[in-house]
């Protein structure tokens, strides 16, 4: 290092402070003069990458049912009361919001996926810069967050995690303890942006406590922190007052579409579940062929953060993003089935401590040129197995179709590219315009001018129905095959979709006979989509 380094006011074989300069260290990390415009070239390197994600990407089957569920709260109907909706309400209410301003679409609730995952990356970089005050470190942090499989495959897309993943991570900045001080807004803030993540998705109200955690004992003064965990609640009950609402409003409803749904949705025995998840953990760390062929990033970074914290002279706040990414590394095994799309939200934090590894071997000045050289080759030839296995990453899910649910070979990846969708939703325009269509794969509707047939605004009301009475599937807006069946015989919907897939035996083909019997004629057929329409009467 430098004189002028090496006379730092920070004694790091004294301080446990995470941005204390090395007395004597590697020169690798140090020189950042070439890093002045870095946050800026990080913002914009990754709204590049994601936004040409969110044009390329093929579709994913659940993007569908969340863009039908933004146009319908767009043309004012309402989740629980109106039509069945199995997640928190804030998602379709927030693209609504957006889609009043750019339109509604595939590629502009997208963008605005593009958008909350740049801002996440941003606020990572701030962080990591505040916490090991070096660029170097922030810009590393950006690339292994931007290039990670699991944050291109799944935060650019309509979806849950780019909204509920920038909530949480702002309740975790809000809460993170800032010079060994908690300023009493913050706290406020921090339940009140939890409480935005929760609004998204449910299961993110299990941070509360690492939260609460890190209000109090990083406070010397017992009775503020008190008040900041007062503050923190009003915050979180604040936020919640949506959700609440909504629970007054429809109770059955928003208690089965966002508990009963998830524990009746699957047919797994207690060992099948045990065994799907032990599969699903092996996937994601590599340690079985990955589902998509990059799982290793994530090994890569678990290992570094448990290293941190197994540090003797490991700052302790590091201790609140690993407690982070613990916690929610559980609670993505516990739906069943678990999918390892779940994961993505651990990605920042791991990577806030992972970052802890490389700071403390950087500082350590017993590190000898021999074994310095050698790091340094071994840290090369792991950061760039980490930027090609996010290359690779783009390119199944850009092109190959590898880990997209419902592609099992390259050959039907022509149903799930955009222009395959859009092409489907004017044809349906063509035949049905302004009239009530059934489409059993809800992403036909998104941009199409036709009415969804009453309880049809989802993709998986069929399969849970028969677990349900019949009461109940009319209580719940779940339509069942009889009443599909009638809807036919009645010819209600002027067009219908169906879909073969490879995936759960397809949607809606099971209704073709019935279609044939009742009249509807196959007009058109764009890959694997079939649509089905009256004939006009002259």
């Amino acid at each position: 290092m430098t004189k002028k380094n090496s006379t730092s006011q920070i004694d790091p074989t004294t301080s446990k402070g995470i941005g204390a300069r090395p007395l004597v260290g590697p020169e690798w990390f140090a020189d950042e003069s070439l890093l002045i415009w870095s946050f800026r070239a990080a913002l914009i390197i990754q709204l590049v990458l994601f936004t040409a994600i969110a044009y390329c990407r093929l579709t994913d089957t659940d993007e569908g049912f969340y863009l039908l569920a933004t146009k319908l709260v767009a043309h004012g109907r309402r989740p629980y009361l109106d039509f069945f909706f199995q997640q928190m309400p804030a998602l379709p209410y927030i693209y609504a919001l957006w889609s009043k301003v750019i339109g509604l679409s595939w590629t502009s609730g997208r963008i605005l996926s593009a958008l909350f995952s740049t801002a996440l990356g941003g606020l990572l970089y701030r962080h990591i810069e505040q916490l090991y005050s070096r660029k170097t470190f922030a810009c590393l942090a950006v690339i292994l967050y931007a290039f990670n499989n699991l944050v291109i495959a799944w935060q650019p897309v309509v979806k849950t995690y780019a909204l509920s993943n920038l909530f949480l991570f702002c309740a975790y900045l809000l809460g993170f303890p800032k010079d060994s001080q908690h300023d009493r807004r913050r706290a406020f803030l921090s339940g009140l942006f939890l409480a935005f993540a929760v609004d998204t998705r449910l299961y993110l109200i299990v941070v509360a406590p690492v939260l609460m955690l890190s209000l109090y004992c990083f406070r010397r003064n017992i009775k503020a922190a008190f008040k900041n965990l007062a503050l923190f609640i009003g915050g979180l009950w604040l936020g919640l007052a949506p959700a609440f609402w909504f629970l007054w409003r429809a109770p059955g409803s928003f208690v089965f579409d966002n508990f009963g749904y998830h524990l009746i949705r699957h047919d797994l025995g207690l060992r099948s579940a045990i065994r799907q998840k032990a599969e699903i953990i092996f996937a994601i760390t590599n340690l079985q062929a990955s589902y998509d062929g990059s799982g290793a990033q994530f090994a890569i970074l678990g290992l570094l953060a448990v290293a941190a914290v197994l540090f003797r002279n490991t700052d302790r706040r590091l201790f609140i993003p690993f407690a982070f990414g613990f916690v929610l590394f559980v609670v993505c095994l516990l739906p069943s089935p678990t999918f390892p799309q779940y994961f993505c939200v651990c990605i920042p934090f791991v990577i806030i401590v992972a970052i802890g590894s490389i700071n403390i071997l950087s500082n350590s000045h017993r590190v000898v040129d021999v074994s310095l050289h050698f790091i340094k080759k071994v840290g090369l030839l792991v950061a760039g197995f980490y930027m090609l296995s996010g290359v690779l990453a783009f390119y199944n899910y850009t092109y190959m179709g590898n880990g997209v649910e419902g592609i099992w070979n390259h050959a039907n990846t022509f149903d799930y590219k955009l222009s395959t969708v859009k092409q489907v939703a004017r044809e349906l325009d063509r035949l049905a315009k302004g009239q009530r269509v059934i489409s059993f794969w809800p992403g036909y509707l998104v941009e199409c001018h036709c009415i969804a047939e009453s309880r049809t605004e989802n993709d998986f009301g069929l399969w849970v129905s028969p677990k349900v009475t019949p009461a109940e599937a009319a209580q719940y807006k779940i339509i069942t095959s009889v009443e599909v069946d009638e809807l036919l015989e009645k010819h209600d919907p002027k067009a219908v979709v169906i879909r073969s897939a490879d995936i759960w035996g397809g949607w809606g083909i099971s209704f073709r006979d019935a279609l044939r019997k009742n009249g509807y004629q196959l007009v058109r057929k764009i890959g694997r989509a079939e649509i089905y329409s009256l004939p006009d009467k002259n």
